[in-house]
């Protein structure tokens, strides 16, 4: 089957596109999709939860268990209050002395997802929410996922693709009343 010279028939592999219009593109790499791995993880941490929360019902009890379940819940909701309280007043500060809040940013991010954690029922989820409403474990937490952000985002330049040039500025055409075109 021929193409016609301008159209862009697209040969799909498992892992690459290639353009049969022009031979001298590289490749486009596909990205891998999340999807099926976010549902496997889901699935694989909904299970990990459920066999916790058996074995700890049957070493404590049921209503040991529940109650334990309340209690976690209500100190992570009150951990929450306070680190939540915490980083909006340190974001309004960096506005107010106009440095960039991306580490506040960051932080209430993380703040949110550990009350997403806290609130589900779970030992598992109630451990790690609670672990990233304490300052220390979400700053280890902020550190690697901005270092991960930055490998990511690296721009790459070409040695020696500097070009050289001067800006000029002219003023903005006027029509014969002196007013901006």
């Amino acid at each position: 089957m021929e193409c016609a010279p301008h159209s862009a028939h697209l040969v799909r592999g498992p892992t690459e596109i290639r353009g049969t219009h022009d031979p001298r593109d590289p490749p486009i790499r596909e990205e891998v999709p999340a999807i099926p791995s976010l549902i496997l993880a889901l699935v694989a941490a909904a299970i990990i939860e459920l066999t916790v929360l058996i074995v700890v019902g049957h070493a404590i009890g049921v209503p040991a268990t529940i109650g334990l379940l309340i209690l976690t819940s209500l100190l992570g909701t009150a951990l929450l209050r306070r680190e939540g309280t915490r980083t909006l007043g340190a974001f309004v500060e960096a506005l107010r002395t106009h440095r960039l809040p991306h580490r506040e940013l960051l932080d209430g991010i993380l703040i949110v997802a550990a009350g997403a954690l806290v609130v589900l029922p779970g030992f598992m989820s109630d451990v790690l929410g609670l672990l990233l409403l304490l300052p220390p474990t979400r700053a280890l937490a902020r550190r690697r996922i901005l270092r991960s952000a930055a490998r990511r985002a690296a721009v790459r330049f070409a040695p020696g693709a500097v070009v050289e040039g001067e800006v000029l500025d002219e003023p903005a055409p006027r029509s014969a009343r002196g007013e901006l075109r």
